[in-house]
């Protein structure tokens, strides 16, 4: 009975329906959606030329072993920076207090440059690394200015720093 056609015809139909399941299934858990406050980052074998495949408000198949993910908030960080003791042009010690709030920029270029410096960065140290980005800034910003224009005009620095970081950052810049 054991040889019979029927038996070994029920035998493969089951074990190519679980196959066949087993396959949709291991398919439809590797694609990976991405929420649209955030950046998935798929790594590994993407393609040539590239690092790293950033995907937002979308999704993507990551195929296993070849590729892994991760993802990276798009929310902005908010930052205080009590500069003290900065030096202007005419050498006069300046405490300039702001507060600065970051973001990965919507550029393709700044999100694969986010990718390689901030992914698997706590959100803790991408604020300090932020900071001291922020810091250094400013001051070489206020070091190339009179104090006049440092205490009268507030809004130049930080127009001064987000457009020296805009082709450089990986993140957008402004200030509050």
């Amino acid at each position: 009975m054991i040889n019979s056609p029927i038996v070994f015809e029920l035998v493969a139909a089951g074990l190519a329906a679980v196959v066949f399941f087993g396959l949709v299934s291991m398919f439809v858990g590797r694609y990976k959606r991405c929420p649209s406050n955030m950046i998935l980052v798929v790594s590994g074998n993407v393609g040539e030329g590239s690092v790293a495949k950033c995907i937002s408000g979308g999704g993507t198949f990551v195929w296993p072993v070849i590729q892994e993910y991760a993802y990276l908030t798009l929310e902005p960080i908010r930052i205080d920076v009590p500069l003290t003791d900065a030096l202007s042009l005419e050498n006069i010690r300046l405490s300039v207090p702001s507060v600065f709030t970051v973001a990965v920029g919507t550029d393709s270029e700044i999100r694969q440059n986010a990718a390689m410096r901030l992914l698997g960065l706590s959100s803790k140290d991408i604020q300090e690394t932020a900071h001291d980005i922020i810091v250094g800034q400013m001051r070489q910003v206020i070091a190339g200015m009179k104090r006049w224009r440092v205490t009268a005009i507030p809004s130049c620095i930080a127009s001064s720093i987000s457009w020296s970081q805009s082709s450089r950052s990986s993140g957008s810049w402004s200030s509050t």
